[in-house]
């Protein structure tokens, strides 16, 4: 399978653009859209490209959901996630360490359900929080933690 198949043979489900950066495929990448969809890579998948906003096409092929950057030949499998909030963390963000809480201007607080550690300084930074299918999962400034809800 390519993406040309995909492109020919496949229904177009969504024809939108990135919502910021773009840097490729990875593994559970949540690619926001313009358009207020969120969609997430469900295979593990590496391609580096990187671009502001690129134009993108989801496409339902066979029995999967696929997301292609338009003009490229490289593709992803993906799934729409409709439980998601986005907010801002309403303090100065310093990263996680292990047992770290955030809380968002709505007055929700999230917890750090996993240990690892990441620095990185930024005020009042944008997380974007959604439902992976076994838990959550929060992103902020391009990275990504496992949350559970405190309140």
């Amino acid at each position: 399978m390519n993406a040309i198949e995909i492109i020919q043979e496949g229904k177009l489900v969504v024809k939108s653009k990135v919502n910021g950066n773009f840097k490729g495929f990875d593994n559970e990448i949540l690619f926001p859209l313009v358009n207020k969809q969120y969609w997430v890579q469900t295979v593990r998948k590496y391609w580096y490209y990187s671009a502001l906003n690129p134009s993108v096409s989801i496409y339902k092929y066979q029995d999967s959901t696929y997301l292609v950057v338009d003009g490229k030949s490289e593709f992803v499998r993906v799934e729409q996630v409709t439980d998601v909030i986005e907010d801002t963390i309403i303090s100065e963000f310093t990263g996680w360490s292990g047992d770290t809480v955030f809380e968002l201007n709505n007055g929700q607080v999230w917890e750090q359900d996993e240990y690892s550690y990441r620095y990185h300084h930024a005020f009042r930074p944008t997380a974007i929080i959604y439902y992976a299918g076994w838990g959550y999962k929060m992103i902020v400034e391009g990275e990504a933690i496992r949350v559970r809800k405190v309140k």
